[in-house]
């Protein structure tokens, strides 16, 4: 291949290249797109050490990578309250999403909010 034919293949390739990598910056920007990594997401779980429907949760939370923090209400009084606050409830487990409470086992729910904070 000659020298001019080479050059210039490899600016139209150059041109491609940058066309791709714009078009998913921009893409990656949509309302809908996950704009934070699981990692960055604040999950905080109030539980007992009984309770088998916390382990569940914990489990569920755990396998997602959320970045999770744990508290169990009957050894951290000041967290009791702070869940009765949170939730209305004083039963376990209670999730707080960023602010989304869920109350009890339910995956559909964690995940919907876990999403839902990823998008924001």
């Amino acid at each position: 291949m000659k020298r001019p034919q080479c050059i210039f293949l490899l600016s139209v390739f150059l041109v491609f290249l940058t066309t791709a990598v714009s078009i998913g910056a921009e893409q990656s920007a949509l309302p809908g797109e996950p704009r934070r990594s699981y990692g960055a997401i604040d999950v905080i779980l109030y539980e007992t050490s009984w309770c088998p429907h916390c382990v569940k949760t914990r489990e569920f939370l755990q396998k997602t990578g959320v970045s999770l923090v744990i508290y169990d209400i009957e050894k951290d009084p000041e967290k009791r309250k702070d869940m009765t606050a949170k939730s209305g409830s004083r039963g376990v487990p209670v999730v707080d999403v960023e602010g989304i409470i869920i109350r009890g086992y339910s995956p559909d729910q964690m995940r919907s909010a876990i999403e839902r904070k990823r998008r924001e």
